[in-house]
């Protein structure tokens, strides 16, 4: 069994990824080897040396260890092929020797055999005359020594731990939120019961994400699923029926449908992506989160064209606790919208425990309260969410506007999400106080400073100081 090598990657200063024309019967575990095609004939690379696989796709293999036949051969390199190392084809060759000459069989006689079957196995006579060896002892005048590969790159390596220090460090802030006073309070304003499915709800998606992922991560499946998380109901306490974790409190409409959405994308779902590594949207509590450097890594480790669709960013989660107290924060947002409530169904069960508890209502006056701890406002003096950072009133259209995608035809006054703690990879940012609505313009000028510190403010101040001085 052969192949073509058609393009070579070295991932990671110890493996390589081989585009061939040909896998299969090819599996784990099997054993290569590498044949050069010359202008002076072939010739076995490195002697012959055995490359051991782990991993094989339809157009792909992985193997250990590093190839630099081009830079070894230079123009004289034509092409390059490898051929699966056969061998109960070896141990045939010596069973007959054994027999045939009944005497002990050294390793120079292991050595010839097993280069024999190799031949034999995978080479037409006329190919076989014409193989030269890397051996200096086989060559009239020896090549150079190639240079040593190069050593790994400090702090890199294949298999990473995806539960190891990151997430580590933001389970303990994430804890640390869910033990202060602002989380004790969510504790009792909300139900915070477990309900709706696992992101993933089905254990087939789960388990092709940790396929894709498994080559490059320590963590066994029965790890990766005990992550599995629900996400918690926000109705308020002592609520009856059913609980809810993201209740619909609206009418049905093209507007309404566009607010649902906006309620989706923003809290409980990770933005689009190119789905190489990271997915094109999932759960924020997906159980396969990594850091941007280990998505960079396994970007580089991977085949360059293949999708592997395995991961969330570990800057885009939250805790279920986490989510719930950023939705109740944005559902009080968007309720406060002008116009907002014509579009709510005032009949709607979920709505009338909200309204027969003030939810709304008394939460808001808690994040008036709060921000103004904070020397910052969130609401104007009508009562309405403003752009934080320009103070401009929010408007029904900057949150949900129909008559256009919002996506490709932007305006500067578009609700987007804005938090005080920008996102990282060492603490989750999606909870309760740290999600604010912001206009396009407002998110753009603050930038990634805090808004809850002077910084942001006193670089415009600087600037108005400039521009205004004589």
């Amino acid at each position: 069994m052969s192949g073509k090598i058609i393009t070579k990657q070295t991932f990671n200063n110890s493996s390589t990824w081989i585009t061939t024309d040909n896998t299969k019967n090819l599996k784990v575990g099997d054993n290569i080897y590498i044949y050069i095609n010359t202008h002076n004939g072939k010739i076995k690379y490195k002697n012959g040396e055995k490359f051991i696989v782990i991993n094989v796709d339809k157009k792909y293999i992985h193997i250990k260890g590093l190839l630099n036949y081009k830079k070894k051969y230079g123009y004289d390199f034509k092409e390059a092929n490898w051929y699966k190392f056969d061998l109960e084809k070896m141990n045939n060759y010596i069973n007959i020797e054994k027999s045939c000459n009944n005497m002990e069989i050294s390793d120079y006689t292991i050595g010839n055999h097993m280069e024999k079957a190799f031949d034999d196995t995978h080479l037409s006579e006329s190919e076989s005359k014409n193989i030269t060896s890397d051996d200096p002892e086989h060559k009239k005048e020896p090549e150079p020594e190639p240079e040593p590969e190069p050593e790994p790159e400090p702090g890199q390596c294949i298999c990473i731990d995806i539960y190891g220090p990151e997430y580590e460090q933001v389970q303990r802030k994430a804890q640390e939120f869910e033990n202060s006073d602002k989380g004790t309070y969510y504790k009792t304003i909300i139900c915070l019961k477990q309900c709706g499915s696992t992101s993933p709800a089905n254990e087939a998606t789960l388990k092709r994400a940790y396929e894709s992922i498994s080559p490059f991560i320590t963590n066994s499946y029965e790890q990766v699923k005990s992550k599995l998380q629900k996400q918690l109901c926000i109705l308020p306490i002592g609520h009856t029926g059913k609980c809810q974790c993201c209740p619909n409190i609206f009418k049905s409409n093209n507007t309404t449908d566009k607010i649902i959405s906006k309620i989706k994308f923003s809290i409980t779902s990770t933005p689009g992506d190119d789905d190489y590594v990271y997915k094109n949207r999932d759960s924020k509590l997906h159980p396969i989160g990594i850091t941007s450097e280990q998505e960079k890594l396994i970007k580089k480790l991977k085949p360059p064209d293949k999708k592997l669709k395995c991961a969330v960013p570990l800057s885009h989660k939250t805790s279920p606790l986490m989510m719930a107290t950023a939705l109740v924060d944005w559902y009080t947002y968007i309720v406060n919208i002008p116009g907002v409530s014509e579009l709510i169904d005032t009949n709607n069960e979920f709505y009338k425990f909200y309204n027969k508890n003030n939810t709304f209502k008394n939460h808001k006056e808690w994040l008036i309260n709060y921000f103004r701890s904070c020397n910052r406002k969130v609401f104007n003096p009508n009562g309405n969410p403003i752009c934080v950072i320009t103070g401009e009133e929010l408007t029904l259209k900057d949150l949900s506007d129909p008559t256009r995608d919002n996506r490709k035809d932007i305006k500067d006054t578009d609700i987007q999400m804005g938090h005080i703690s920008s996102r990282c990879d060492n603490c989750y940012t999606v909870y309760g106080t740290n999600i604010l609505m912001m206009s396009r313009r407002g998110n753009l000028i603050i930038g990634e400073h805090s808004f809850i510190e002077d910084t942001w403010i006193n670089e415009l101040q600087a600037i108005v100081d400039y521009q205004t001085s004589g």
